[in-house]
């Protein structure tokens, strides 16, 4: 819910591990940052559970044991400690702001366009995790785990008519995305130092977009003309992988195994439906067919540590890519290195090959944030990267840690949107296409603090990210560099939290960033079909847009701030309740950051999702 909340559910998350440039081999598919996260089982001995109820979201957490045998339920019931063989954990959550805050963006949209303009939306996500875990003995467990989850936005705008108000005509938009992930993991441990991880899994990615205009009655019109187009785009993959870990000595740490993916590719499903007086036209269109390809690899590393001040990884993942009847190949080197000088200060530095064989296309207009996953095919070969990043930390007293760090990408083979063309143009992703490079470099800021009453961060980056496309028969921008998209420049954020008591404690966030960019026409001249402009009457004049470079146009900077209060309540009579009451306040100035921009005779307007948002929640824990 654009940083309201997490996108893991805290209830349902053992530890999160975030790999910003130091990648180890064993992780592979992909050119940026990796967020490792590990689901916890349930407990074993007894139950336990959460229950929030709010006006911005509700949700459930229930875990525990499954007793099999009557006599561990007995044992259970007279209240001694058991421990099940069997666990269970499961947690569900669902937002409620577009319930809660239609009134209030129709009313803010209403008074920013004098009634010209009004646009009604609103946004809304689910998610449920859940997982059974059976541990046969020490050295063996079994597990089963599953999430769902979507995310929606809907929109509808209304138009007046500048001759006749009462013919306005309306745009609806519906756009929503989710995942569905389940997965079987068995963990064997042959002795102290052999411990190895096998799962298979399958998910499942879907992308849908609809449009829909309606005139209403018009001068010779019968009927309502409605225009609708829809754009779906899936992803299924299957895998299976083996992990072992080993632990030879003390000063070695040693990592390998193998996996396999098989991709199903559906990116490209339209959906036209024109409904007007003289008839009807429906049709759906599969323009970018189904592509099903192979995906396989090995990797080793080994961390290496043979004293105090230092500490290294090095390893080589090596991996094959089939499509279409066509084989690519990959060997990706990763080393990082860990310096310790002094007690309080460690330099590290760290270098990285990386393949990713599936490409993200955005689209270049300011008006849908639409972003489409593609594969790579005979023609379209994958991305790689090549990083380098150094950094030092120093940590104060053990009370607040500084880094800065540094880094630099090389981008090769990246995807751009022909000019002109986009998701929504009814042929084959691959005909609309061009192949260029890319760089980015940046410099991040980070003070931290985990001790203490007050608690939290602040850090900000500088970066810069930037596309080239100058191939010949690729060009795009005259072959020039320009930005990326989502080059943002400035990132800042601020979070503190302060412990009063036992009872109290307080926080606030602060972010700020710079917009996305697009490309729109900020000039027009006109342009004559036919004839001259010395024989006037026998041509005819259009409107021609004139479009400067590509992403030329800033978005505005993204900001908020954020407040909270919370009371834990301990339950007299319960040792182990605790109710818990939050008052939070979220974009506390009420900032209408922009979701889309669209243009309208001659005028940007900008749709904004979240005003001020107060909430007030009641947690009980068991």
């Amino acid at each position: 819910m654009f940083g309201f909340f997490s996108v893991f559910n805290a209830d349902a998350v053992k530890n999160v591990t975030l790999y910003e440039g130091n990648f180890p081999a064993r992780f592979a598919g992909r050119l940026s940052s990796i967020i490792d996260v590990r689901q916890k089982d349930g407990d074993a001995y007894g139950y336990h559970g959460s229950l929030t109820v709010g006006i911005v979201s509700t949700k459930l957490s229930v875990e525990g044991p499954i007793y099999w045998t009557k006599e561990d339920w007995r044992r259970f019931r007279n209240k001694e400690k058991v421990k099940a063989q069997t666990t269970f954990v499961i947690s569900a959550r669902r937002t409620l702001y577009d319930l809660l805050a239609l009134p209030v963006t129709t009313a803010l949209s209403a008074s920013k366009s004098n009634g010209d303009s009004i646009s009604t939306g609103g946004y809304y996500f689910y998610d449920v995790n859940a997982k059974l875990t059976h541990t046969f003995s020490a050295d063996d467990k079994l597990s089963a785990s599953f999430y769902m989850g979507d995310d929606v936005v809907y929109n509808r705008i209304r138009n007046s008519h500048p001759i006749n108000p009462k013919q306005p005509t309306f745009m609806r938009m519906r756009y929503n995305w989710g995942n569905i992930f389940g997965a079987v993991q068995y963990e064997h441990r042959f002795n102290g130092r052999l411990y190895s991880t096998h799962h298979i899994s399958c998910t499942r990615y879907k992308y849908k977009l609809k449009l829909k205009e309606t005139d209403q009655f018009k001068e010779n019109t019968p009927y309502p003309t409605e225009r609708e187009a829809g754009y779906n785009s899936y992803i299924l993959d299957l895998t299976a992988q083996t992990h072992f870990e080993w632990r030879p000595n003390a000063r070695n740490e040693v990592h390998f195994g193998a996996h396999y993916t098989w991709h199903t590719f559906r990116p490209q499903v339209g959906h036209f439906l024109v409904n007007a007086s003289v008839g009807q036209l429906d049709t759906t269109i599969s323009v970018g067919g189904t592509v099903h390809t192979h995906e396989a690899g090995v990797y080793l590393e080994d961390t290496y540590s043979p004293c105090t001040w230092f500490k290294g990884n090095a390893g080589l993942h090596a991996g094959l890519y089939h499509t279409e009847g066509k084989t690519y190949y990959s060997f990706e080197p990763r080393v990082g290195l860990r310096f310790l000088p002094h007690k309080d200060v460690a330099l590290k530095a760290s270098y990285a090959y990386m393949t990713q064989y599936v490409h993200m296309l955005s689209n270049s207009s300011v008006s849908m944030p639409t972003d489409l996953w593609v594969p790579v095919t005979a023609t379209v070969p994958p991305m790689r990267s090549m990083q380098v990043a150094a950094g030092i930390t120093y940590n104060i007293c053990n009370q607040v840690e500084l880094s800065v760090e540094g880094y630099y990408k090389k981008m090769l083979n990246l995807l751009e949107y022909k000019d002109g063309a986009s998701y929504m143009g009814g042929m084959n992703w691959q005909t609309q296409v061009v192949i260029g490079d890319g760089w980015s470099y940046g410099v991040q800021l980070l003070a931290k603090r985990t001790v203490g009453a007050l608690t939290g961060w602040i850090g900000y980056t500088w970066s810069r990210t930037m596309r080239q496309f100058d191939k010949p028969g690729q060009e795009l921008n005259f072959g020039k560099p320009f930005h990326a998209k989502y080059d943002r420049e400035h990132d800042l954020s601020v979070t503190l939290q302060y412990k009063i008591n036992k009872q109290w404690e307080i926080a606030g966030t602060f972010v700020y960033g710079t917009g996305t960019r697009g490309t729109l026409p900020l000039q027009r001249y006109s342009d004559w079909l036919y004839g001259e402009i010395k024989q006037p009457g026998k041509g005819a004049v259009t409107e021609v847009n004139y479009v400067s470079e590509r992403n030329n146009f800033k978005m505005p900077d993204y900001h908020r701030l954020d407040l909270s209060a919370t009371c834990h309540l301990p339950d007299k009579k319960h040792a182990d309740w605790d109710h818990i009451l939050n008052i939070s306040i979220y974009n506390v100035y009420c900032r209408l950051n922009p979701f889309l921009v669209y243009p309208r005779e001659g005028k940007l307007y900008k749709f904004s999702l979240l005003p001020i948002l107060p909430s007030l929640s009641y947690t009980f824990k068991f």
